[in-house]
C-alpha cells in the first residue's frame, strides 16, 4: 500500500524536476539570444535559431501577420544591419513555463531599444516591449521552438507611441 502512495509523489517530483530542467535550458537559450542581439551578432542569432527551431516554425504578429523562420530572421537582420543602427538594450526573459508530455508553453517578456534612422530619414531611438507565448515541442532531437505568438506589443519612437 505504501508503494502505491509513493508512486504518485515520485511522479510529481520527477515531473517538477523535468520542468525545472527545461526552464533552466530555455532560460539559457533566451539569454544567449539576448547576447547576440545586444552585439548585433546576426550570424550567432541565425545559428541559435537553426539549432533550436522546428522546421515548421511560425511567428504570429498581433495583427495576424504570419512569418516563417526565414522571413523573421530577414526582418531581424534588416533592422540590426541598418545604417547607423546601434542596439541600446535587448532583454528576453522567460516568465512562466507550462510543460506537457509533448509540448511546453513559455510566456516571455521582451524589452529592447536601439538608435537608427527613422522613416523620416533622421536618427531616432526606437524601443518596444512585448509578451510572447512560445510553443516548444519535444522531438527526437530535443525541444524545438515551433511557434512564437506575440500577445502584446508596444513600440515607441523617441519615447512616444509608434506603429510600424
Amino acid at each position: 500500500m505504501k508503494r502505491l502512495l509513493i508512486l504518485p509523489a515520485l511522479f510529481i517530483a520527477t515531473a517538477a524536476a523535468a520542468q525545472g530542467d527545461l526552464k533552466t535550458q530555455l532560460s539559457k537559450v533566451y539569454a544567449e539570444l539576448n547576447g547576440y542581439m545586444k552585439t548585433k551578432n546576426v550570424a550567432g542569432a541565425e545559428r541559435l535559431f537553426a539549432k533550436h527551431a522546428h522546421p515548421q516554425f511560425v511567428y504570429l504578429h498581433p495583427s495576424g501577420r504570419k512569418q516563417n523562420g526565414k522571413q523573421m530572421l530577414d526582418e531581424m537582420k534588416q533592422s540590426l544591419t541598418a545604417p547607423g543602427a546601434t542596439m541600446i538594450k535587448s532583454i528576453s526573459r522567460l516568465e512562466k513555463l507550462k510543460v506537457g508530455s509533448s509540448a511546453a508553453v513559455a510566456t516571455t517578456f521582451g524589452d529592447w531599444a536601439m538608435k537608427m534612422t527613422g522613416p523620416d530619414g533622421k536618427p531616432h531611438t526606437f524601443g518596444g516591449t512585448s509578451t510572447t507565448e512560445d510553443t516548444w515541442v519535444r522531438t527526437s532531437g530535443g525541444w524545438k521552438l515551433k511557434q512564437v505568438k506575440v500577445l502584446t506589443e508596444k513600440m515607441t519612437m523617441d519615447g512616444k507611441p509608434f506603429k510600424m
